[in-house]
């Protein structure tokens, strides 16, 4: 079994990167997507990928209805 190695340390943007993505959401929503990210990580997705995902959820919600 090969062991998965951090080369580019996402692990550790991920963890200061986070939180700082889950502040810029509306505050009714934050609860729900902690509970999503640590979802995730018990699935095993990786930290870029998650990242991506809130990166996405940021943009999505400063998008208002009707703009793309």
């Amino acid at each position: 079994m090969v062991a998965k190695v951090d080369i580019y340390g996402l692990e550790e943007i991920f963890d200061k990167s986070a939180e700082r993505y889950i502040s810029r959401l509306f505050p009714e929503d934050r609860a729900d997507v902690r509970r999503f990210v640590d979802e995730l990580l018990l699935k095993g997705y990786s930290a870029a990928r998650i990242n991506k995902y809130l990166t996405s959820l940021v943009s999505i919600s400063r998008s208002g209805p009707g703009e793309t």
